[in-house]
């Protein structure tokens, strides 16, 4: 079996982590989080052409999200990317584009804490387990909610050019586009660009 490495890959293992229930299983589930996180905003910044090879090597969450920032700059919103044809107005397709929020890149920085040797025995009746537990699920639920749009970053606009580049994430082969897309060669689009809280298909638990 490969090891698949985007990040709705570790998001999928973090869950089967949690689900297991064991003690043991929480620190797996937040190894998978913590490279979960990271991932995506390392796909995020796969969307920059002007990246270099080096900063395209960069682990570090504080300076892929700073580096995205300067980029994208559309901070904590989501980004929801409405395509119509333009002789009749129909709607074809829906597209989002999720961010990395600032409260979960600072859940990364702590999930570092539990990628080490634990210094101190807590017994099975310990507080430690359950707020670690409340912890992963909160940084779980946000992950998931980061990976929840299809975009690899926001429409990006070079008016030298007067192009735009979007790119798409197909995940098991499904076409977020769908076969409607096909009827649109040779015809006139419409893009409309809308700057909202969260995405309206995801109910998220409260975070801890």
């Amino acid at each position: 079996m490969l090891y698949e490495i985007d990040s709705s890959d570790y998001l999928k293992r973090a869950r089967e982590r949690l689900d297991e229930g064991t003690p043991e299983a929480l620190f797996y589930a937040a190894f998978e989080l913590r490279a979960g996180i990271e991932n995506r905003l390392r796909q995020y910044q796969e969307a920059l052409a002007r990246a270099s090879r080096k900063a395209q090597k960069d682990y570090r969450i504080e300076r892929l999200s700073k580096r995205l920032e300067r980029a994208f700059k559309t901070g904590e919103k989501v980004v929801k990317v409405s395509v119509y044809t333009e002789d009749d107005g129909k709607l074809i397709s829906t597209l989002y584009y999720t961010p990395v929020r600032r409260s979960l890149r600072k859940r990364a920085e702590k999930l570092g804490e539990y990628l080490h040797g634990m210094q101190k025995h807590r017994p099975e009746n310990d507080l430690w387990w359950k707020s670690t537990r409340e912890f992963l699920e909160g940084t779980y639920a946000e992950l998931l909610e980061a990976n929840r749009g299809k975009l690899i970053g926001p429409p990006m606009v070079n008016l030298e050019r007067r192009t735009a580049n979007m790119q798409v994430e197909i995940v098991d082969t499904e076409n977020p586009f769908g076969e409607e897309m096909k009827t649109l060669v040779g015809r006139r689009i419409v893009v409309q660009l809308d700057y909202i809280d969260k995405h309206p298909d995801l109910d998220l638990p409260t975070s801890n």
